[in-house]
């Protein structure tokens, strides 16, 4: 899958995610978004079903299900850490594919 108008949604002047863009693309269900955290391969996709989102996250072999944007965003499922403060974490690269 391809980001269409990746400067919506990214940082130009880092190429970083800012929490609010995040949160949009998220919502919107653009696309995905993966990063690596301690070594292990993680991300989260969105999923809508008769107008309704949902989100799968994964982090090395762990999966996890939410119907709820807050939860995505604040549940500390990556490592002890959650999406919000991963955004502004130096080491973590957050993508969308």
């Amino acid at each position: 899958m391809v980001l269409q108008n990746k400067e919506n949604y990214i940082n130009k002047m880092n190429d970083r995610y800012e929490l609010d863009e995040l949160t949009e693309q998220l919502r919107e269900a653009v696309n995905g978004i993966y990063f690596e955290i301690h070594g292990l391969k993680a991300g989260i996709e969105t999923d809508v079903n008769n107008s309704i989102p949902t989100w799968q996250a994964w982090c090395g072999d762990k999966e996890k299900y939410y119907d709820d944007l807050e939860a995505v965003m604040t549940d500390k499922f990556y490592e002890g850490y959650s999406l919000t403060e991963l955004v502004y974490m130096e080491n973590i690269s957050i993508q969308a594919y």
